[in-house]
């Protein structure tokens, strides 16, 4: 289930922690945030595990941030799943990512009419590289160009989608 979220982090790909400022500082900076993506339609939103009714994390279409943390053209769907220590169980491995994901890429295609929706994933995270894939994204290999990191890049274009849907 996929709820909007109003107080988890909009768009990321890696946690954001900001222990210098106060909650308020902290909570303004996520207001001003959620505002500014609500201009172009992207955000987040929580990952909510249906028989518990807990957040168990978080799926997004935002901009990609280039290496000095400016917003580029390129959007990114992601998603964030808390570990089993802050629920009652695990929501990994059960397509807590894959099946908002799906949701979120035809969102941005179907709404958004956007022509290539991007995917980065570190090299060691093997669950995320899997949900790419189910997700029928392609993979170009690895870059540098976002985050100032070097990242897996996976797209997917919406004629690949069409072509997906066609072929079924």
């Amino acid at each position: 289930m996929v709820h909007p979220q109003n107080s988890l982090l909009p768009c990321f790909s890696h946690q954001v922690n900001f222990p210098d400022r106060s909650f308020e500082s902290q909570r303004q900076h996520l207001i001003d945030e959620q505002l500014h993506e609500h201009k172009n339609a992207t955000g987040s939103w929580a990952i909510v595990e249906k028989d518990i009714r807990k957040i168990a994390g978080a799926i997004m279409l935002c901009q990609l941030l280039d290496e000095y943390h400016v917003p580029t053209q390129d959007i990114e769907v992601g998603w964030y799943l808390k570990p089993s220590v802050y629920l009652e169980r695990s929501v990994w491995g059960k397509g807590y990512a894959t099946e908002p994901g799906r949701a979120i890429v035809d969102y941005g295609f179907s709404k958004l009419h956007l022509s290539v929706i991007y995917a980065v994933v570190k090299p060691e995270y093997y669950a995320s590289i899997r949900v790419t894939e189910r997700l029928g994204m392609k993979p170009l290999g690895l870059t540098t160009k976002y985050y100032g990191i070097g990242l897996l890049l996976f797209q997917q274009t919406a004629s690949d989608k069409i072509e997906k849907i066609e072929n079924k």
